[in-house]
């Protein structure tokens, strides 16, 4: 049995945004909304704590056609030591004029850590999708960094069937320094699907920060994805929230503010 469990479907009635479904078991629990620009804003919370060796979650995210939904974490995740895995396995399918915002906290992972998050995401061809992650490693008592055991993560994405893009990250403790850049201990992504992308991508490089490498990629005329190198987490959030503020800036949106601290 998973550790966690989260499906949810999101419908439009009306003009109003109504889950379909909505369900969470073991760990994970789903907070009550928020409204943000007109959308429902929700909280995915954990309420175990922290992952562990062994734990398996899985979630399940649907937005039929021409739904919107904002869905963020409460607060940064942390992955402590363990021999065997601890494992995320999420789908995500959004529909014809959906819009799906998700905007995850720092994933943190201690010393002897051992994690992998599997993410597919499906689009529609007229689907939006505004996708964020940060990872970092946590305290150990040599104060050395990156001294969890191993991390994997893989991200597809398919749009009207087709693959879109995959990223995938992995590394091993003693293989290589992989997310230890210089300096840098931060590691960010920002992924954004949208049939507009090409009318804000020269925009991007305005969005620059001091303490900071910024990296981005155009995905065709329909999106680009930005990598960030950098010491805090604030940075990295300072730099996603520009984004996220070109990106309703040129819709002619309000700015989403997340009020977590």
């Amino acid at each position: 049995m998973n550790t966690g469990e989260l499906r949810l479907r999101l419908k439009n009635v009306n003009g109003r945004m109504l889950f379909e479904e909505s369900y969470a078991r073991g760990a994970f629990k789903l907070g009550k909304p928020v409204w943000r620009n007109g959308i429902p804003l929700y909280y995915l919370l954990h309420v175990g704590g922290g992952y562990v060796s062994g734990d398996t979650y899985t979630q399940q995210i649907e937005l039929l056609d021409n739904t919107r939904l904002y869905l963020t974490t409460q607060a940064a995740t942390k992955v402590y030591k363990g021999t065997t895995p601890a494992v995320v396995s999420t789908s995500i399918k959004l529909g014809e004029d959906s819009h799906l915002s998700l905007l995850q906290d720092p994933l943190i992972l201690y010393e002897d850590a051992t994690f992998h998050q599997l993410t597919t995401i499906e689009l529609a061809k007229t689907s939006t999708l505004y996708y964020s992650e940060i990872m970092t490693s946590g305290w150990s008592p040599t104060k050395e960094l990156f001294t969890y055991k191993e991390l994997y993560t893989e991200l597809a994405i398919r749009r009207d069937g087709k693959l879109f893009y995959i990223d995938r990250l992995c590394w091993e403790k003693g293989q290589q320094q992989l997310l230890q850049l210089g300096d840098y201990t931060h590691y960010g992504s920002f992924v954004c699907v949208d049939k507009l992308a090409d009318t804000f991508y020269d925009e991007l490089h305005f969005i620059t920060h001091p303490d900071c490498e910024i990296g981005y990629s155009e995905l065709g005329k329909e999106g680009f994805v930005l990598k960030i190198a950098a010491k805090e987490t604030q940075h990295i959030e300072n730099v996603f929230q520009r984004i996220d503020d070109l990106l309703k800036l040129t819709k002619q949106e309000q700015p989403l503010r997340l009020r977590k601290y």
